[in-house]
């Protein structure tokens, strides 16, 4: 299915963003955004960005900074999840960004924007999922089915806007999800641990 939208291929900032805020555009946006210091102090305690970003011992203030050193954390960068009140070159959905504007986030630089149609183009694959956890609640006969479809359902919830950089670092999760899929398979439908054969990134035994 095409999902995605290409009809202009230039726009302002300002269009893009008036369109976000108005909800005629839909899709991803990459871009810089801020909290305006008057809202601040209002939103201290849930601060409204949410962000991954690459986080030192010496990065945090020094509470924070002190308590790494304490339990020896942060010893060299790490991606950490954290609220804030700015974010550089993130991907956020329009209808977050939508969100964020009505409550007085400013988008101060636009990189990119892939529109998309309004389209539910995995409907019918989180009916499936939901389906065959549902017979493995009422069937105890199916209940490998159904742990097996949750694990393949689980695996559409990986984060958007992940940096090239940790491109090599999902295919080698992905890789080992898929190994212990196969693993647990084999035990269960067995009823002994076995060593599930191995295989390459392509899908095939070596």
């Amino acid at each position: 299915m095409d999902i995605f939208v290409d009809r202009r291929p230039r726009l302002s900032e300002e269009a893009i963003i008036r369109e976000v805020e108005s909800g005629e555009m839909f899709g991803m946006v990459r871009c810089d955004v801020t909290t305006p210091h008057h809202l601040r102090e209002i939103l201290e305690d849930m601060q409204p960005i949410i962000k991954h970003p690459m986080m030192g011992c010496d990065d945090g203030g020094p509470i924070m900074k002190r308590f790494a050193e304490e339990h020896g954390l942060l010893k060299k960068p790490t991606t950490v999840l954290l609220a804030s009140y700015y974010a550089d070159d993130i991907i956020l959905a329009t209808l977050l960004l939508k969100w964020l504007s009505e409550r007085g986030i400013r988008v101060t630089k636009v990189h990119e924007v892939v529109q998309c149609k309004r389209v539910r183009c995995c409907q019918r694959f989180g009916e499936e999922v939901m389906a065959a956890r549902r017979a493995g609640d009422a069937k105890k006969s199916k209940k490998i089915i159904a742990d097996s479809t949750k694990l393949i359902g689980k695996s559409l919830t990986l984060r958007s806007g992940y940096p090239l950089r940790d491109k090599e670092s999902i295919r080698v999760r992905t890789q080992v999800a898929r190994r212990s899929a196969r693993q647990w398979l084999i035990k269960n439908q067995r009823g002994s641990s076995l060593t599930a054969p191995r295989m390459t990134s392509s899908g095939r035994k070596p």
